[in-house]
């Protein structure tokens, strides 16, 4: 029972650390949909600030206000940018926890077939060695007996 035993100890480690993972992999996912969200409410809000700025060049809007509009829509431009390259880099911390997730429950999986396997294996040998040990009682009884 002491491999069976140890193998069972690996198996749970392993268990262990893929619910880990498997945390890291939800945090990861919640993050990268709380950027795209982010992400959608700002092209959003830009393409509405694209329209009032258009809207205010037809209007007859004074130069000063259209140039202020224009540079809010510039900050808003950088901003965006910066946001697709937050949600590009929570879509790949997502895939590298995904990928390590993955990964970790095979090793759980291997652990687990590994310590069953070894406590048949030791169970089959305790059966065959009490087998063993009846026979001899049986064989000593029976030569007792003649």
């Amino acid at each position: 029972m002491r491999r069976a035993r140890r193998l069972q100890t690996l198996a749970r480690l392993a268990g262990m650390v893929e619910r880990n993972a498997r945390r890291a992999l939800a945090r990861s996912t919640t993050e990268l949909q709380r950027r795209e969200a982010q992400q959608t409410q700002l092209e959003s809000f830009d393409v509405e600030y694209a329209n009032a700025w258009i809207e205010a060049g037809h209007s007859g809007l004074r130069g000063r206000e259209l140039v202020a509009l224009g540079a809010f829509r510039t900050r808003l431009g950088r901003t965006l940018d910066a946001q697709r390259a937050a949600v590009r880099q929570a879509g790949e911390a997502r895939t590298l926890d995904a990928a390590r997730w993955r990964v970790l429950r095979e090793r759980l999986r291997v652990f687990g077939e590994l310590a069953e396997r070894a406590a048949e294996q030791e169970e089959r040998a305790r059966d065959k060695r009490a087998e063993r040990f009846l026979d001899e009682l049986a064989a000593r009884r029976l030569t007792e007996s003649d």
